[in-house]
């Protein structure tokens, strides 16, 4: 009788065990990779699925960093898809990456609400490449300062003899606006000029600052 009482414990335990089941439901994520300046599709993108959990101190509502949790490629119309196990505690968002294209960490949130067709839409920034010659035609003296910002980071030249190139990647198919600047630094008189210079992606503009 012993080994019964215990044998049916065992089995109530079991019983109780298996009918626990994980809230979690399949999820479906079908969307596009575009170029964020046509809106022309992106074949052969590297595309990440991420997950990023619901609580306090996110972005949104809290929570931890985003993590990846599945990968795939674009097809030649720039669609891609997943299946997933979907948990409601998270949220899901989407991010790419191609050669030729700015990988600027961006995250694309999935709308969960978009039962049939595309729920997300990931957008890449063209390279373009903007080629600045420099030239001290005057030429001025020494106690010149040229100050430039075409990329990232501030140029700060000493003017007198500049004849020189300076290369550097920009935003496809948008004006690169920065001010050119220079300074007699003896006597503090600056001489400046705003430059617009249209940059078509996958090319590179050539421009001159003859001074």
């Amino acid at each position: 009788m012993k080994a019964v009482y215990h044998s049916f414990w065992l089995l109530v335990v079991f019983s109780m065990a298996s009918c626990e089941k994980p809230l979690i439901k399949t999820g479906s994520i079908i969307g596009v990779v575009k170029d964020a300046t046509t809106g022309e599709p992106i074949a052969n993108a590297d595309v990440f699925l991420m997950q990023n959990e619901i609580g306090d101190g996110d972005i949104w509502n809290g929570g931890g960093p985003s993590e990846q949790i599945d990968y795939t490629t674009s097809d030649a119309n720039g669609n891609f898809s997943f299946l997933f196990d979907y948990d409601k505690d998270y949220r899901y968002l989407c991010g790419a990456e191609k050669s030729l294209y700015f990988d600027l960490n961006q995250e694309f949130s999935v709308d969960e609400d978009t039962k049939n067709g595309n729920n997300v839409e990931v957008l890449l920034n063209p390279v373009a490449w903007l080629n600045i010659y420099l030239l001290d035609a005057e030429p001025y003296m020494e106690e010149h300062e040229l100050r430039l910002s075409p990329f990232e980071s501030l140029i700060t030249l000493n003017a007198y003899s500049v004849d020189t190139n300076i290369l550097g990647s920009v935003n496809g198919n948008c004006n690169r606006n920065f001010i050119w600047v220079l300074e007699n630094l003896s006597t503090g008189d600056l001489q400046s000029e705003e430059l617009n210079i249209y940059c078509p992606s996958f090319d590179t503009t050539y421009y001159e600052i003859l001074y």
